[in-house]
């Protein structure tokens, strides 16, 4: 679990434009498991009835490259862990916020960048982040700002 302390540092050490703002305020607010938030798109937020409808969730995948015999990583859209947890969340004035500016940075990207997605957290290409790379990405950045990283899950126990 996260710490107030932590949770508090997380907030006001990540810059308004950071890749991961938005991803970072839907776990503390949300409790959501990464594989659903990164999943979500922004007809998935419905700001009028202020609700997060949560109905799938982003796998990554293992493929065998047979020419090679490596494997490669692929993502995959599934269905959610369980039946129950197809849910609609409430949206608390921290994520119409935060929306908002992760909107205006994501469109400002995408025509910079020349792609179009209804996705919310793509890389600059467009394309969806691999779990894997996020948990990288939050460890590096927990220590680069001085908070234990403890992972994405960890946001779940701290929220329940």
């Amino acid at each position: 679990m996260y710490t107030t302390d932590e949770l508090n540092a997380l907030l006001d050490r990540t810059p308004s434009d950071h890749r991961l703002r938005f991803l970072i305020v839907l776990a503390i607010e949300t409790g959501c498991r990464i594989g659903e938030l990164l999943a979500l798109t922004y007809s998935d937020i419905d700001t009028d009835s202020g609700q997060i409808t949560i109905n799938k969730s982003l796998a990554e995948i293992a493929s065998l490259n047979l020419d090679e015999h490596k494997t490669r990583k692929a993502n995959e859209i599934t269905t959610t862990k369980s039946i129950d947890s197809v849910r609609t969340l409430p949206i608390t004035a921290q994520i119409r916020k935060e929306l908002s500016v992760h909107r205006s940075w994501h469109k400002a990207e995408m025509l910079r960048n020349k792609y179009r997605t209804d996705n919310i957290f793509t890389t600059k290409t467009g394309e969806l982040y691999f779990p894997s790379n996020t948990r990288v990405a939050l460890r590096r950045f927990c220590i680069k700002i001085g908070v234990e990283p403890k992972g994405w899950h960890a946001f779940r126990h701290t929220y329940g």
